[in-house]
Order: C-alpha cells, then sequence, then structure tokens
C-alpha cells in the first residue's frame, strides 16, 4: 500500500511476472526482448525529440526494426549525450513538470509521495556518480517499481522471501540520515533499517556493525564500498558477525571487491 502511495507500483505483479519469465526458453526470451526494445523505439520516435531527431538523421523508422542486428543501425547513447540533451531526452508531455522540479530541495531519486493525485509527478534522479560526477535525469518514480521487483527475484535466487529483514546502506551521510524521518517508517512498515553509504567514518562502521548485529538482516544491500569497507573494518578489529549473518549481499555502483 505504502509503495502504491510512492507511485511504485505493480511491483507484485511485475514480481510475479519475472519468476515466470526467468524460465523461458532462449529463443523465447529473444522474442520477448525483440518485442520490448521494438516498442521502446516506437515510443521514443514519436514522443521524445532527442530520438526524433537521432532516428530522423539515419534515416530510421520504428518500423525498420525487424531483428536485433537492426539495433546497430542507431548510434551508442554516450554519458555526455545525456548530460548534453536531458531535456530533450523527455517525453514532451512531461517538461511542464520539469519547470516544477527544484533541485535544492529534492533528494535525488526520491519519489513523490501521493504521485497518483499529482499532476507533477517527474522526480530528479541522478547516477551514482562512480566514474565522475553524477549525472541526471528525470523519470516519473515508477521505474523504481521494476528496480524492487528485480530486487525480489534476485532475493529469491538465495531463498530470501520478500518483506525479510534488510539492511538499505544509502546514497546520504550519517549526519543526513540522522535528520530523516524515513529510517524510522521504513524500519517500522518494511522492516528494513538504513545506513549511511557515504563519507563513512570508523565511527559509522563502528554503529553499523553494531546494529546488524542486533537487527540480524537476511539482506545487505547498498554500495559496492560501503559494504566492502563495512568487511575490511571488521577484520582490522577482529570482529565477528555472529548470528546475524545475512544470506545474500547485492552491491551495486562499482566492482565486486575480495
Amino acid at each position: 500500500f505504502t509503495n502504491f502511495l510512492l507511485n511504485r507500483r505493480n511491483i507484485s505483479s511485475t514480481y510475479k511476472s519475472l519468476m515466470k519469465t526467468q524460465w523461458l526458453s532462449k529463443d523465447e526470451i529473444f522474442a520477448h526482448q525483440l518485442s520490448k526494445l521494438k516498442e521502446v523505439v516506437d515510443y521514443t520516435s514519436k514522443n521524445v525529440p532527442f530520438y526524433q531527431k537521432r532516428f530522423k538523421s539515419i534515416g530510421l523508422k520504428s518500423g525498420d526494426i525487424k531483428d536485433f542486428s537492426d539495433f546497430k543501425k542507431i548510434p551508442t547513447l554516450s554519458r555526455q549525450d545525456i548530460i548534453d540533451n536531458h531535456r530533450d531526452m523527455l517525453d514532451v508531455k512531461f517538461l511542464d513538470s520539469l519547470e516544477k522540479i527544484n533541485p535544492e530541495k529534492q533528494v535525488a531519486g526520491r519519489p513523490k509521495s501521493f504521485s497518483l493525485f499529482r499532476k507533477h509527478r517527474l522526480i530528479m534522479n541522478t547516477s551514482s556518480g562512480s566514474t565522475g560526477a553524477p549525472t541526471v535525469f528525470y523519470e516519473d518514480g515508477t521505474q523504481t517499481g521494476l528496480n524492487w521487483a528485480n530486487e525480489l527475484r534476485i532475493k529469491s535466487w538465495y531463498g530470501v522471501e520478500p518483506g525479510s529483514k534488510e539492511v538499505r546502506f544509502l546514497r546520504s551521510s550519517s549526519e543526513e540520515l540522522s535528520k530523516s524521518l524515513i529510517a524510522s517508517f521504513r524500519k517500522s512498515f518494511w522492516d528494513q533499517m538504513l545506513l549511511p553509504g557515504v563519507n563513512l567514518t570508523d565511527e559509522d562502521h563502528k554503529r553499523s556493525y553494531e546494529r546488524i548485529r542486533i537487527f540480524k538482516p537476511k539482506v545487505l544491500w547498498g554500495f559496492t564500498s560501503a559494504i566492502s569497507e563495512l568487511a575490511k573494518y571488521m577484520i582490522d578489529n577482529n570482529l565477528e558477525i555472529g548470528d546475524a549473518r545475512p544470506e545474500v549481499a547485492i552491491t551495486w555502483a562499482a566492482p565486486l571487491y575480495d
């Protein structure tokens, strides 16, 4: 219900679909992927100025995509393309919403509460910044629902059921989290403990270690650097996780470290 109010819709139905499609044959998966890719090309050619110009420059029409080899006709999208053309990469119907976004007041990636009842649903999001400065882009918040469904599927591979206890190292410092009401909300309603994932000190690692020992999560989720630095802190200080040992760690924004 809370996800629905946050505009993270269809998590349950998408998760169920993913659990079925993961067992498709190779040919069925390719057919499904091709169908989805055709939908994207058709949609962007009608609604997104950047791709309207790009497709026109190479003489491509949406109906020209017949198989995967045809996608080679489309120039590779670069990070600089996104930086230079982020406004033109929006569906034109969202342009008026873009004017309502105040980057100084909005936390990147945070959905708008009660978004279903708002005229302007667009939010600002960014990449993790692992390759330099974060790349800014915009979405309506529903992409998070797909991400969560994919996470649920990953956890299922390790025998972790939806709703299991989870620690999430966020793109926030300990100071920022101390001022947030979200942490207590998510712990109460979603069984998630939120911990800082950036600008970490030994004191942050100590507090995280102690809280994990008490909370006993089945999942650790967050920046590769945050989780690996915590592991190194424990090794350097001869600390044991004891009976709080998680079943799976899901990391992102960097390659895995030993």
